[in-house]
């Protein structure tokens, strides 16, 4: 009878020793394949959970600034305004008859609806067409509100009964 031999992986000697040989070597070999591919999985799927760099940061509170000048500060569910900035004629039509001014409520009622994504309202100061410069009270809209990757900026997009609009506005240190 000859020795189970195995040399550089071969197996050599009598079928039973070859069978049992080949057992051994396929069978290691497989849980080796097995283990990795489930090594693998882990890495990936751990990967896939971990929110730390794959979303933006630092969510919505703080302040924020358009390109008017005007700061908002969000806190929680609500924007309160902390500068008004560069008015309009209408805007400065509503801080004069009271309408709206600093410490009042820009956004209201915001709740997160995913990674990146707001809702809540936004204030909208009224006219009438014949009068465009001349506030007539304020309301709120329905506002979406969208966080750039970084963090850094915030999309607020809102409509009123005649149009869509969006307002850009970035993190203001």
């Amino acid at each position: 009878m000859i020795a189970r031999q195995k040399t550089g992986g071969v197996c050599v000697g009598s079928w039973k020793n070859f069978k049992n040989c080949f057992k051994g070597v396929f069978m290691k070999n497989v849980i080796k394949a097995f283990g990795l591919i489930a090594l693998v999985a882990i890495i990936g799927f751990s990967m896939a959970a971990c929110n730390d760099n794959s979303g933006p940061t630092g969510g919505i509170n703080g302040t924020w600034q358009n390109s008017n000048g005007m700061q908002v500060n969000i806190s929680g569910s609500s924007g309160t305004i902390r500068v008004m900035g560069s008015l309009s004629p209408l805007g400065a039509n509503a801080v004069n008859k009271g309408y709206v001014s600093v410490g009042s409520k820009y956004w209201q009622n915001i709740k997160s609806t995913g990674n990146s994504t707001w809702s809540g309202e936004q204030i909208l100061i009224l006219y009438n067409t014949s009068s465009p410069g001349v506030a007539t009270g304020t309301t709120y809209v329905s506002s979406t509100f969208s966080l750039s990757y970084d963090g850094q900026t915030l999309y607020v997009y809102y409509s009123d009964s005649s149009s869509s609009n969006s307002v850009t506005w970035y993190r203001y240190k």
